[in-house]
């Protein structure tokens, strides 16, 4: 009983994992085009495009590792 609630909240965390990571992906995603537009278009970067996307990146870098364990796709 205890061990089906547990497998229950795990793959309800899973599902959450994914749509996060494809949440951030997507804002990453964004960030990177207003950074290459406001740089090349308008001659005017905004300054925190860079580290927020570099922080995105290494946070989706460590979920997908947490993914690739919970669903054993790394290379063996």
């Amino acid at each position: 009983m205890i061990v089906q609630k547990i497998r229950k909240i795990n793959s309800a965390l899973g599902k959450f994992e994914e749509w996060f990571i494809l949440l951030l992906f997507i804002v990453m995603f964004c960030v990177i085009i207003a950074q290459a537009i406001s740089r090349y278009v308008f001659n005017d970067p905004i300054v925190w495009t860079d580290e927020v996307a570099c922080y995105l990146q290494m946070i989706i870098g460590y979920l997908g590792i947490a993914y690739g364990i919970r669903h054993d796709s790394h290379i063996k």
